[in-house]
């Protein structure tokens, strides 16, 4: 009787343990589609590629100006005379230079920030495809977490049930204590696990609240639903729409305008730009002022001095092959990844089919049986412990598979390129 009542002592103690944090907390989360947007106006990223974007529309405005005038005073004091009667004359000189570029230079420059412009703001498109997918991803690793954790919860309850059936059956001599510690034991890892799985909740978390820039501590609430368990389209709608819409393709394409109008303003640098001088010479002593005008171009083919010109042009059409076959494989991998993308769908949806008709129901079967026939005292304590166990991994398992195929939807919107 006393070794008895030791060991319920010692059962008791091995069962104080519990889980003081709360996660999440029991406000609803906002949709999806509030997030998206939030993050969208909030990411500091996304604010930076907007004001890039700003600042090559205001290099263009820029590129039609012609360079400003030179405006120039000379004074001259020119002595008259001779040593022993020395006069001055002083002459006052005004003038006014503007260069003057050939024509069509300013308008292949004005081409070529255009073109900038344009890949700035494909850029930023495919900086906010990146973020979405991310954040969406994250999203649905979050809800995963939730149901982690649910789950965990869950069969901690089921096993504290066991637990006290079993410490009444080893009051009456039904079980031996090590029922009753083996029991306990898997409570107090399930209990560790829960711990676990609130600190990663928190960590994942923090990295959320940073893409939508909050607060790093701000709570989400919980996540209740998903969107549906549907293929969006076809592999081949999916193709076109990347080809024509993905934002990072589109930048390479403005990049290769780019290029062919830096070419175009590189062969115009073989033509002279024109200077015109004006000026006007106050004249001393009475003498009539006088008016001049000069014109002068430069020599950009010289010899000295042709390599600026036309390595500048090799220079650009390197440019451009580089950018039309980075083009080439960028397309390549896309219309792979998008496939691979597919299949991934394809493989979760079946895998969910069969958790959520086959699996778990056999699962949540065994489990109640096994737990039942326990208490009626027709079957070892191992078995239920099992069919607990193996419940919490199929469930758990389930839901990383739900995960997973949004996180392969929101993988392919990033392949074609799209914000859904």
């Amino acid at each position: 009787m006393i070794l008895r009542s030791f060991a319920l002592v010692v059962v008791i103690i091995f069962g104080i343990q519990s889980s003081e944090a709360q996660v999440p907390d029991g406000q609803e989360a906002p949709p999806l589609e509030s997030l998206l947007r939030e993050a969208l106006e909030n990411n500091p990223g996304i604010e930076s590629a907007r004001f890039r974007e700003q600042a090559t529309e205001h290099r263009i405005s820029q590129m039609r100006s012609w360079m400003p005038p030179t405006l120039k005073y000379q004074y001259n004091r020119q002595p008259l005379g001779t040593m022993d009667q020395l006069n001055f004359m002083d002459m006052h000189v005004y003038s006014l230079s503007q260069r003057i570029p050939f024509p069509g230079k300013i308008s292949a420059r004005v081409d070529i920030e255009r073109a900038n412009n344009e890949m700035s703001s494909f850029n930023r498109g495919d900086d906010e495809v990146q973020l979405a997918a991310n954040v969406k991803e994250t999203y649905y690793q979050l809800w995963m977490m939730q149901k982690k954790l649910e789950v965990n919860r869950e069969i901690q309850g089921l096993l504290e049930n066991f637990v006290a059936s079993a410490e009444r059956l080893y009051e009456v001599d039904r079980i031996g204590l090590e029922a009753v510690l083996s029991a306990q034991t898997n409570l107090s890892k399930l209990r560790t696990e829960e711990r676990t799985i609130i600190n990663d909740y928190n960590k994942m978390l923090v990295m959320f609240n940073q893409k939508l820039d909050r607060d790093p501590d701000e709570q989400l609430g919980v996540i209740r639903t998903l969107p549906p368990e549907e293929i969006p389209q076809n592999i081949e709608e999916f193709e076109r729409g990347m080809l024509a819409e993905r934002p990072d393709i589109q930048a390479i394409r403005s990049g290769i305008q780019m290029n062919e109008a830096e070419i175009r303003s590189a062969r115009r640098e073989y033509y002279p730009d024109i200077m015109v001088d004006v000026m006007y010479m106050q004249m001393p002593g009475g003498m009539e002022d006088q008016l001049g005008a000069m014109v002068s171009l430069q020599i950009p083919l010289a010899p000295w001095s042709s390599n600026m010109v036309t390595k500048r042009v090799s220079e650009a059409q390197s440019e451009r092959s580089s950018r039309e076959k980075a083009l080439k494989n960028m397309t390549t991998m896309a219309r792979s990844e998008m496939r691979q993308a597919f299949l991934d769908i394809e493989t979760q949806l079946d895998v969910l089919r069969l958790y959520r008709e086959e699996v778990i129901p056999n699962a949540e079967q065994t489990a109640e049986s096994a737990l039942g026939a326990f208490q009626a005292g027709k079957t070892e304590y191992l078995m239920v412990l099992d069919s607990l166990r193996m419940l919490e991994m199929f469930r758990m398992e389930y839901y990383m598979a739900q995960a997973e195929f949004h996180k392969a939807i929101a993988e392919l919107e990033r392949q074609a390129g799209i914000v859904m």
